[in-house]
């Protein structure tokens, strides 16, 4: 098992309009590995997200933004091969989302007085590279 602090930003288009989108959160991965020829490794597991913090920034398509939002917990995967070389070790990692995590905007629209709500599908798919050093 890890405990990760992790700052995404993603850049989105929404009806020719920007918007950037922040999110702060603490990944707990829980991976089960096998080693490969003393040096090397393989590893699979479920890796558990908890969103601390949404921001939206630059979005050009609403005049205000009363609310941003998202569900507090997520559910990915992960899969990864890593090499050892003494005390030095490289992971490469390759993640998926597997809930449906979603952004709510919520605020006014340019040039009216509705306030519109609109989502955008925030499921991370990304590939992680970790260098390492043992203290041990």
């Amino acid at each position: 098992p890890e405990l990760l602090y992790t700052k995404t930003q993603s850049n989105y288009n929404y009806e020719g309009f920007k918007s950037g989108l922040s999110i702060n959160k603490i990944d707990v991965p829980i991976l089960l590995g096998l080693e490969v020829f003393n040096f090397g490794r393989v590893f699979l597991g479920p890796s558990f997200q908890y969103i601390l913090n949404t921001e939206l920034s630059d979005s050009g398509f609403f005049d205000e933004v009363k609310e941003v939002g998202s569900k507090d917990f997520s559910l990915g995967a992960q899969f990864g091969i890593g090499v050892e070389f003494g005390k030095l070790g490289v992971d490469l990692r390759w993640e998926r989302s597997l809930t449906n995590t979603e952004t709510d905007y919520i605020g006014r629209l340019l040039n009216e007085n509705l306030n519109e709500k609109v989502q955008v599908d925030t499921r991370s798919q990304q590939f992680i590279l970790s260098i390492y050093y043992k203290f041990q």
